[in-house]
């Protein structure tokens, strides 16, 4: 941290100010695009009586390259974690 910090602060000044521009990225994070939508991934409307996207579940779970993603992640979660 630059020693500016420090002398107006000391030590505990670095984390309230890099709390404080986390909350203000966060605010304006929320006025910027949290209602942008061309961003939005919700489902499109119903069209006659059948979504118009929908998630083919099915598949995933007979894909054999999801389960080899999931079982690599589990179980490194798993040791990651066991190791701290």
């Amino acid at each position: 941290a630059p020693p500016i910090i420090f002398r107006l602060g000391g030590w505990p000044a670095v984390f309230y100010l890099f709390g404080a521009l986390g909350f203000i990225w966060g605010a304006w994070w929320l006025m910027k695009f949290m209602n942008d939508s061309s961003t939005d991934m919700k489902e499109e409307a119903v069209v006659g009586g059948k979504k118009a996207l929908s998630i083919p579940w099915g598949a995933f779970i007979r894909n054999k390259q999801f389960w080899a993603l999931t079982v690599a992640h589990f179980t490194w979660n798993y040791f990651s974690y066991g190791l701290l």
